[in-house]
Formats: structure tokens, C-alpha cells, sequence
């Protein structure tokens, strides 16, 4: 269980108010007062990444493996991307536009993904039928 310090509390309640009630407690251990008791911003990450955590979703998994697609084998990026094309409806659509359409592009061109990139590419391109923007 976490202690929250009563007057880190008080002092930011309008604050806590604009953030989901997951990450309250996390909030207050950031700003406590005492700068040495403060917990190091990677461990509040990981413990946050954790199983029910609040970072623990299929949109920051899809993203980090994004980040980390040059170091993912073959097999790896086929799971992924036969994974991807149904989470896409669940994405907010600058999401898929600027973060995860670049990335696919460049695993379709220089990568060694392969065709099972075109269908999470087609449907994110579908998203855009009604901006009418071109893409391809």
C-alpha cells in the first residue's frame, strides 16, 4: 500500500483531479517534498507497466515495439504485425497517422516484415478516405 503525504495531498488536489485516479498516488510520491524520498522516474515506469498498471495497454505495448522494431526478429515482427490490424480500431487516429503509418512504411520498405505489414498499412490508409489526403 502507498502513503500519501497528507500535505502533498492538499497542495495539489485541483491537479489530482485532471489525473486518472491510477496514477494519483504515483503523482504524489513525484512531487513529495522531500527530493531524496522521491522514487526514481524508471522504477515509476516499470511499476506502472506492470500487469493492471496503468501504462499496461495494447497502445503503449504497440508503441514501445514500435520504438524497438530494429532489434525484433522476423518472427517477433510477423506476430506483431498479424496482431496489429484489429487493435487499429481502438487507436486514436493521430496515433495511427504520425506514429504508427511511418513505422509501418519503412518495415514494409527496408525492414524484412514482409507482406503481413500491408494489411495493418491498408486499414490505417482507410482511416484517411475520409480527410482526403494521399498517402500512397
Amino acid at each position: 500500500m502507498i502513503t500519501v503525504d497528507s500535505t502533498v495531498y492538499a497542495r495539489n488536489v485541483p491537479i489530482l483531479l485532471q489525473i486518472p485516479k491510477q496514477l494519483s498516488a504515483v503523482y504524489c510520491e513525484l512531487v513529495g517534498a522531500n527530493p531524496s524520498s522521491r522514487p526514481n522516474p524508471a522504477d515509476v515506469i516499470t511499476r506502472c507497466r506492470k500487469l493492471g498498471g496503468y501504462f499496461k495497454n495494447d497502445l503503449v505495448d504497440t508503441l514501445l515495439f514500435l520504438e524497438e522494431i530494429q532489434i525484433k526478429d522476423k518472427g517477433e515482427k510477423n506476430r506483431f504485425f498479424s496482431a496489429l490490424t484489429p487493435q487499429l480500431d481502438n487507436f486514436p487516429e493521430n496515433v495511427c497517422r504520425h506514429k504508427i503509418l511511418p513505422q509501418l512504411i519503412t518495415a514494409f520498405e527496408y525492414g524484412d516484415a514482409g507482406s503481413v505489414v500491408l494489411m495493418p498499412m491498408f486499414k490505417v490508409k482507410y482511416y484517411f478516405k475520409s480527410h482526403a489526403c494521399t498517402i500512397f
